[in-house]
């Protein structure tokens, strides 16, 4: 955990840290701006600071940083409820129905940008995210986080290493007012 305060987090993957004190987590921008570099180093598209301290919490809170461009799959949560909000940065939400027609798109923003910077649903839909800045954005959601079961890709949505499917994709979505 080269680049985060050893004396804060302990990294439990490439693109994945959670606090060592499990009663007061605090962050700053110090903490965020070396969360991004660790990112760009490891060519990742996103990467996450845990605010909860295990995936059995019933509730998830993580930090998130996207670097402009990221692709995101469609994909819903098995826990329904989550809320998102802008902390840095721009990107648009866009919820799709379970066939993967657009159904609405959701521009967020951080406070200097005059958008809307809070999203929450009550039920969970397919969703992806347009990363149009470089965003760090607050996700909270219901726990416990089951691997292979919490998140439910989208089986029509591209995968990330099909070129082909995702230009399509991304021009539907680029196209939809």
């Amino acid at each position: 955990m080269k680049n985060l305060n050893k004396s804060k987090w302990i990294k439990v993957s490439k693109r994945e840290y959670y606090p060592k004190n499990h009663n007061i987590t605090q962050l700053n921008n110090k903490d965020l701006n070396l969360l991004k570099k660790n990112i760009s180093k490891n060519n990742a598209t996103g990467s996450r600071i845990c605010i909860h301290t295990s995936i059995k919490d019933k509730i998830q809170q993580m930090i998130l940083f996207h670097p402009k461009g990221s692709y995101i799959r469609p994909h819903k949560s098995a826990s329904n409820e989550e809320s998102y909000m802008i902390l840095n940065g721009e990107m648009d939400v866009i919820l799709f129905d379970n066939i993967g027609k657009i159904k609405r798109k959701i521009e967020l923003g951080d406070l200097k940008s005059k958008k809307i910077f809070f999203f929450r649903m009550k039920k969970s839909l397919f969703r992806t995210m347009i990363i149009k800045k470089d965003t760090i954005f607050l996700e909270v959601k219901k726990g416990p986080f089951v691997k292979n079961k919490s998140t439910i890709y989208a089986d029509w949505s591209p995968k990330k290493n099909d070129r082909k499917k995702l230009k399509t994709f991304f021009l539907k979505i680029r196209n939809f007012k």
